[in-house]
């Protein structure tokens, strides 16, 4: 399971890179090199996942050497890092969708105001649900049978037994 559900994401961003490297050299890394909202977005979303994803091969393959029974605090780091990473690549995403609809409308104060209502709640729900549902096990158990792979078992508000 490591082999397989890890080599996925460098092969996808290897194969990006590999057709949209001239693209990426003519339009965003020619001069004049001025710093704006949509080139940093660019950067971060083309940058960030490949450091996200070396940090979490770095924290899986610590897990794995050396011991044949892994700490199960250390694997819940593991899908915490994981989980919030999720979230801001989701967040960034959503970002971009919305400066979209923002030019779309002419720029419109009202609209803009009303997409970084969204996305303020939207990032508030998300922390809220890391928290108390995540880190607390309170929509879940979650254990962790074999490195560091994690099975949900999902509790019903009605049930008696732990």
């Amino acid at each position: 399971m490591f082999e397989s559900g890890f080599s996925v994401g460098p092969v996808a961003i290897g194969c990006d890179f590999a057709l949209t490297r001239r693209g990426e050299a003519q339009y965003l890394w020619t001069k004049p090199l001025r710093v704006t909202v949509v080139r940093c977005l660019f950067i971060l979303i083309r940058y960030l996942p490949i450091a996200m994803h070396t940090i979490g091969l770095i924290f899986a393959a610590r897990g794995y050497i050396g011991t044949q029974q892994v700490p199960e605090e250390y694997c819940m780091n593991i899908l915490i890092f994981e989980t919030i990473a999720s979230y801001i690549m989701l967040i960034l995403l959503e970002v971009v969708l919305m400066l979209r609809v923002f030019a779309l409308y002419d720029r419109s104060r009202t609209i803009g105001i009303f997409l970084v209502a969204v996305l303020i709640s939207r990032i508030a729900g998300s922390v809220y649900t890391v928290e108390e549902r995540v880190l607390k096990f309170q929509a879940a158990k979650i254990t962790f049978p074999g490195y560091c792979v994690a099975r949900f078992s999902f509790k019903h508000p009605l049930d008696t037994q732990e």
